[in-house]
């Protein structure tokens, strides 16, 4: 299956080589003359127009890779925790989470009294929907984050934080996922599976030592009642010995 920069390259006719071509005419040109050039209108093709497109949404996606962190969220009122990477939205300043990962994490949702149409790094939606959680990150940072609910089709695989909320409480977030607590994949819940089997080692060790102790004791008091009445038994015959 294509991915989507190659459907993009095909939809908009131009090959891997074309496009390093069009890098290689940028690097040629003295850039302030090349932007000057373009703001006085001098024309150019569709095809270096998408071009340069792609090449920008590139570039914004190299700094996505650098603004990510994780946190551990909650819905209110449980203790029910999972950890999510998250990115940072520079161009946004609200934080926006897609209705999957709602329903994923088992958050509640709350409607909205008015639609709002927002603007993120993955397009124009309108949410009806909004989501309050607790959050926990590093030094025992902690508190609670609104985000939008977006709808399904947006492009994300992972909660978006505005700049609002990381200008204060970004730095706060995990630069690594947790490791003591449930993880989450984009799609789908999932334990970590070898702390799972550890933890259910333990219960039946555990289980196993107290039925242990439990059949020591019993297996001793019922040797001390054996002991006790053998002992009685032979007092019982000296004294009649003695009699004799």
């Amino acid at each position: 299956m294509a991915s989507n920069d190659e459907n993009f390259k095909q939809q908009n006719g131009f090959t891997e080589e074309d496009l390093e071509k069009y890098k290689q005419s940028l690097r040629e040109h003295n850039l302030v003359l090349y932007y000057a050039a373009r703001t006085n209108g001098l024309p150019r093709n569709n095809m270096e127009e998408k071009m340069e497109e792609y090449l920008k949404r590139k570039e914004q996606e190299q700094n996505w890779a650098k603004n990510k962190k994780w946190m551990i969220i909650s819905p209110l009122h449980t203790t029910a925790e999972c950890a999510v990477e998250a990115q940072f939205d520079t161009g946004a300043d609200a934080n926006f989470i897609t209705e999957g990962m709602v329903q994923d994490r088992g958050l509640k949702k709350s409607r909205l009294s008015l639609a709002q149409k927002v603007n993120t790094a993955v397009g124009e939606f309108v949410c009806d929907y909004e989501v309050m959680v607790n959050w926990r990150g590093r030094d025992r940072a902690y508190g609670r984050i609104h985000f939008f609910v977006l709808p399904d089709g947006a492009r994300i695989d992972k909660p978006l934080i505005g700049n609002d909320w990381a200008e204060t409480y970004w730095e706060m977030l995990l630069d690594e996922p947790p490791k003591d607590t449930v993880y989450y994949t984009a799609l789908k819940k999932e334990k970590a599976k070898e702390r799972i089997d550890g933890a259910e080692l333990r219960a039946v060790v555990q289980g196993d030592q107290s039925r242990l102790r439990h059949n020591k004791e019993t297996y001793e008091q019922k040797q001390g009642s054996q002991a006790q009445g053998s002992s009685s038994g032979q007092e019982a015959t000296q004294r009649k010995q003695a009699k004799r």
